[in-house]
């Protein structure tokens, strides 16, 4: 999705809810998954920012 979208560090993902929209999963694996992304340094998540792409 991240390639597909084109997105480079720095740009904003889609909001949680669109995301298992799209993928046909329930947000409570998105958030999961951003979380685990976010340990890991991948992403970046602010509550009223969103979340961005870090790596």
């Amino acid at each position: 999705m991240i390639e597909a979208e084109g997105l480079r560090i720095g740009d904003r993902l889609p909001p949680e809810v669109a995301i298992a929209r799209q993928l046909g999963i329930g947000r409570a694996k998105v958030r999961e998954a951003l979380t685990s992304w976010q340990s890991m340094g991948i992403v970046v998540r602010n509550k009223k920012a969103g979340t961005r792409l870090a790596a």
